[in-house]
């Protein structure tokens, strides 16, 4: 059967249905009843006002799930919500859990895990239950088998050509063979081969040849069930039954097959005696005329099921980690500690200030309180600007001769993608303002238009192991070694005290936007640049406002981290020729909505650099190797 006709598939019907209209509280209702909430009827009659309230917020929750993590994080609610446990605590636990999976699966499969929504998920359903007809697709849409017990497999003989089993069973080869409805008799006569059709075409007199061929029809057949019987024979490798019971009509294919090895006829076959000359080979059981045993028991017998739980703590700590993960994961330890004053060392990345759910949209009115620090402080806000931004820097030579040009078609090429309100020649001017601007600290007065591609790499992915360590230590190392007048310091304190207390282990990932190489006297020195699009209202992006935004958002944290990563890179690209202490520049993030070139040295304005002692970096390096500090 297709899974998608099982109660399971009505169950997912009816949840989809509530989170497509979560707020309403008919579908609530109906969605209540399902295993996925496990509401009786009775409980649901007499949910108060608040507990009405609960309910649909629980729905709001889910539905929020599947737009923004898509199915696998939907999935992950329902199970911690006692999706298993409710369901198999009923005697069909078992078949029905396995079809909820099987149709979660479908669903997963056809939306790839991309956020999705209620009203996607049902147009799947639709389509899926449309293609039940297809081949392939009734492949994919049939029912699994839910548990891994021994299992009995039903095959027509056709199907079990050239197939093996322990022990084969044939019900009903006893039975006459006969053609199924609509099949045309045919069979070779005087050397012609003949379709007897006019009895579809003409209901007159059949023609002359009719009766014999009836009879090479019935001949052909009888010779194409035989070989059937010969293939049920034999396929069992080391118990055959057979069901026997004496024909009233005709001459059934096994009919015949015992009268020749008794050397009788059909209506003569004795059992007993085809026994007794098997040498013990065969036996004979005599079927009861008595009803088969009930399979069913009363509800009120069956015990209470119940599924066993862990109850011990699992080490969970060993995963991917980014930097993204371990704020994430700060800011769910201080969450549920309540700590609401706690330094938040976490940000949203490409966030307009003081409002960090803002949506991208674009502002005309440029800076409040004074003009625009450049044409990109007009330009939208939101994590799919930032997005399109880093893109098209990627795409594009900063030294070419007609940058506008390149990064006008980059833009316009992503933007067909993801259209966003503004002109992309109109953000090209502003990327280009950024491009042209100084980059200060180490670099004076460079800028990234003088950067080659061959001095470039864009997106440097890393992936480096992670000893088992409190993340609160990275900061005490960079503490160690941080001068005191360093504007980040203050960040690193609060880390330090225990603002950033998680328990790290496993791999560390990331992607570095730019690594760059310049070279002066002879030597090849090396930094990293992060680009940045956060919109920051007042436009003042001068360096004491810059540093509290990277403070703010955690980007201290982020650039120690890359720093670490393009050490180890240099280390393993140059081997001994690599001196950190010369050719390890640091980091400078480029909010580039304040970047301007006419900004003023030796600190233009949108540009913040960080540079640690090399000795941090070295301790840093042996943490996360070791776990312990140097």
């Amino acid at each position: 059967d297709s899974v998608l006709g099982s109660e399971a598939a009505d169950q997912w019907r009816r949840l989809l249905g509530a989170l497509e209209r979560s707020s309403s509280v008919g579908p609530a209702r109906a969605a209540a009843t399902t295993w996925f909430i496990g509401r009786t009827a009775s409980e649901l009659v007499a949910l108060s006002d608040e507990e009405l309230s609960e309910l649909l917020e629980q729905l709001r929750g889910w539905a929020d799930h599947l737009t923004t993590g898509g199915l696998p994080r939907l999935m992950a609610a329902l199970r911690s919500a006692g999706l298993a446990r409710r369901v198999l605590a009923s005697p069909s636990g078992e078949r029905d859990l396995t079809d909820l999976e099987h149709i979660a699966e479908l669903l997963q499969s056809a939306t790839s895990g991309r956020p999705t929504s209620a009203t996607a998920l049902l147009e799947q359903l639709a389509l899926l239950s449309a293609s039940a007809e297809d081949e392939h697709a009734s492949d994919l849409l049939g029912r699994r088998i839910d548990r891994d017990d021994d299992t009995v497999k039903v095959l027509t003989v056709h199907k079990a050509k050239g197939l093996e089993f322990p022990v084969v069973l044939c019900p009903t080869l006893w039975t006459e063979f006969s053609a199924f409805p609509g099949e045309v008799p045919h069979g070779e006569v005087d050397g012609r081969r003949l379709l007897e059709v006019f009895k579809f075409v003409d209901s007159g007199k059949p023609p002359k040849d009719h009766a014999k061929v009836s009879e090479a029809d019935r001949s052909e057949r009888r010779g194409e069930y035989l070989r059937q019987l010969y293939v049920a024979f034999t396929r069992a490798k080391h118990r055959l039954v057979v069901w026997w019971n004496p024909p009233t009509r005709g001459e059934p294919p096994l009919a015949r097959v015992l009268a020749n090895a008794l050397e009788t006829d059909v209506k003569n076959v004795d059992i007993p005696a085809l026994v007794e000359r098997s040498g013990g080979t065969i036996a004979e059981v005599a079927a009861s005329d008595a009803p088969p045993p009930s399979l069913t028991r009363a509800v009120e017998d069956a015990p209470d099921l119940a599924v066993s739980a862990i109850t011990r703590d699992l080490h969970d700590n060993w995963r991917i980690w980014s930097f993204t993960t371990v704020n994430a994961t700060t800011e769910s330890h201080q969450a549920g500690a309540h700590r609401h004053d706690a330094p938040q060392l976490g940000g949203i990345d490409e966030f307009v200030e003081g409002d960090p759910d803002a949506v991208d949209a674009a502002s005309s009115d440029g800076v409040s309180g004074g003009p625009a620090v450049s044409p990109l402080q007009s330009a939208p806000a939101g994590p799919a600007f930032g997005t399109l931004v880093h893109s098209a820097l990627e795409r594009v030579d900063f030294t070419s001769d007609d940058l506008h040009s390149e990064l006008t078609s980059a833009c316009a090429a992503l933007m067909n993608h993801r259209p966003l309100p503004i002109a992309p020649a109109a953000l090209a001017d502003g990327l280009i303002h950024a491009l042209r601007s100084p980059l200060g600290g180490p670099l004076g007065a460079a800028t990234l238009v003088e950067l080659p591609k061959t001095d470039r790499l864009d997106e440097l992915i890393f992936d480096l192991p992670l000893a088992a360590f409190d993340a609160s230590t990275i900061a005490s190392v960079v503490l160690d070694h941080l001068d005191a007048s360093d504007p980040l310091r203050p960040w690193f304190e609060q880390a330090a005290a225990g603002a950033l207390s998680v328990s790290l282990d496993g791999m560390l990932t990331g992607s570095i936007d730019l690594v760059a190489r310049t070279t002066t006297e002879g030597q090849s020195r090396f930094w990293l640049a992060d680009y940045k699009t956060n919109l920051i209202s007042s436009g003042d992006y001068s360096g004491s406002s810059v540093a509290d935004l990277m403070c703010s958002s955690g980007y201290a944290l982020q650039a120690t981290l890359y720093l670490v990563a393009l050490h180890r890179y240099l280390r393993w690209r140059l081997g001994a020729a690599y001196d950190p202490s010369t050719q390890l520049l640091g980091s400078v993030y480029l909010f580039l909505r304040g970047m301007n070139p006419d900004n003023p040295l030796p600190d233009p304005a949108g540009a913040h650099w960080f540079r640690p002692p090399i000795a941090a970096i070295d301790a840093l390096d042996v943490l996360f190797a070791t776990g312990a500090r140097p």
